[in-house]
């Protein structure tokens, strides 16, 4: 298993929002970085989830999240940091 987190003080909307409390988690299998697990607490995170939540569903992987546009600012590109260091890692 490889895990991954982002704090939502590093995040710019947040800042935006003055809202840094929290952070994100990704789980993932360390050869296929298929996802195994998500979590969230913070701004949104009720709402935020649901992509995580479609991923998992679809068997999606670390990459995939990677490579889905998130727009900037907005408070799901939280979801990108893990999932580019996830990446990073899984030819290591």
């Amino acid at each position: 298993m490889r895990v991954a987190s982002y704090e939502f003080k590093e995040e710019g909307r947040a800042q935006v929002e003055n809202e840094t409390q929290g952070f994100a988690k990704l789980i993932c299998e360390p050869k296929s970085g298929k996802l195994l697990g998500a979590a969230i607490v913070g701004p949104s995170a009720v709402e935020l989830i649901h992509e995580m939540v479609a991923v998992l569903h679809f068997g999606g992987t670390v990459e995939t999240i990677a490579a889905l546009p998130h727009y900037h600012p907005t408070l799901s590109e939280i979801w990108t940091f893990p999932a580019d260091e996830l990446s990073a890692r899984l030819s290591q």
